[in-house]
């Protein structure tokens, strides 16, 4: 008598719908799928309330599969380049470079389990830095 298949090794429903070889990402496929919203549209609705005063280039939500990140932020001032990386998990990751000053080289940072308060923090910081504060503290360089 042939037993049971488990249900860890039945396809998933992405995988019932998907033809040969492929896999249909649904969004309760990835654990942080709602939290990623958040952050997007917090980020969204950071990059809005800065536009006309920042040269800022957002783009996402990305369509990305495993590690690729999933919004990117890019912040360009004369004394600032910053780009802000979220991936799912929610995990995000900066890296930023004074072109003012090259010989500092470029300094990087991230945070994992961000939330939407924090990742506002985190903007923040790199504007202020752009026009003229302190680089934050949770920036190294590499």
């Amino acid at each position: 008598m042939a037993q049971p298949t488990p249900p860890e090794s039945q396809p998933s429903p992405a995988e019932s719908q998907a033809g040969p070889g492929e896999s249909q990402r649904l969004p309760a496929d990835e654990p942080y799928e709602s939290r990623d919203r958040e952050l997007g549209a917090a980020l969204r609705s950071w990059a809005e309330a800065q536009q006309g005063s920042l040269d800022l280039t957002l783009k996402g939500p990305l369509d990305s599969p495993g590690m690729d990140p999933t919004w990117i932020l890019r912040i360009t001032t004369a004394s600032l380049e910053a780009e802000v990386t979220l991936f799912y998990g929610p995990h995000a990751e900066v890296a930023a470079f004074r072109p003012t000053a090259p010989e500092e080289g470029m300094y990087v940072g991230r945070d994992n389990n961000i939330t939407a308060d924090r990742l506002t923090e985190l903007t923040d910081a790199l504007v202020a830095a752009s026009r003229g504060a302190a680089l934050p503290g949770w920036l190294h360089t590499l």
